[in-house]
């Protein structure tokens, strides 16, 4: 039988000393905000709270035009929402969770489109029959981009439906969210605060 070696009297004390002394380093001994943790600012937080992955980049094809389902204009680009806060979300009718979570898109809409905020639902290559006939059914009043070939989708890395894009009010991509959400959550409503109030 073997056993373990022998520890000096003092090994254990030393090494919590040791320990005590590092967790500055680490951020142990508190519990820390993500905006200390990683240096994120009261915008990042935002979206970081309410699932959305903060990111700074360019609108791919802001000047490209697209149809709008209804409505004038007839057409649209995004960089035409300049100055406003943008949910840009790829969906379809045949997507399930894209349907789960229209209600909550029309309620966002509904709540603050007065405000400057944009919920824009860009149909992932479908006909704009289609998308008119469920639209119109389900009673819905934010706009609806077509992409029926799917250029406007291609040129954003769409991979999955449903897939949401922030753009900010200075026209780039501030936050992106891949899956389904609900978007008139309370901390939907106050991460948009947020970033009304950041802008």
């Amino acid at each position: 039988m073997q056993h373990a070696p022998r520890r000096s009297p003092l090994a254990l004390p030393v090494a919590l000393a040791l320990l005590i002394l590092a967790l500055p380093l680490y951020g142990g001994g508190r519990p820390q905000t993500s905006s200390a943790r990683d240096g994120a600012s009261a915008h990042d937080e935002a979206l970081l709270s309410i699932g959305v992955r903060p990111v700074d980049a360019a609108v791919p094809g802001a000047d490209v035009e697209f149809a709008l389902l209804a409505g004038e204009p007839a057409h649209a680009t995004f960089g035409s929402y300049a100055g406003r806060l943008v949910l840009v979300n790829y969906w379809a009718t045949w997507c399930e969770p894209c349907r789960l979570e229209m209600p909550s898109m029309q309620r966002l809409h509904e709540n603050f489109a007065d405000r400057g905020v944009v919920v824009l639902a860009m149909n992932y290559g479908e006909s704009a029959e289609q998308a008119r006939q469920y639209i119109e059914a389900e009673g819905y009043t934010f706009p609806v981009g077509l992409d029926p070939n799917r250029e406007m989708a291609n040129r954003f890395g769409v991979r999955g439906l449903p897939t949401n894009y922030l753009i900010g009010a200075n026209g780039r991509i501030i936050g992106t969210k891949v899956g389904f959400r609900f978007w008139d959550t309370p901390e939907v409503f106050r991460a948009v605060e947020q970033l009304l109030e950041s802008q």
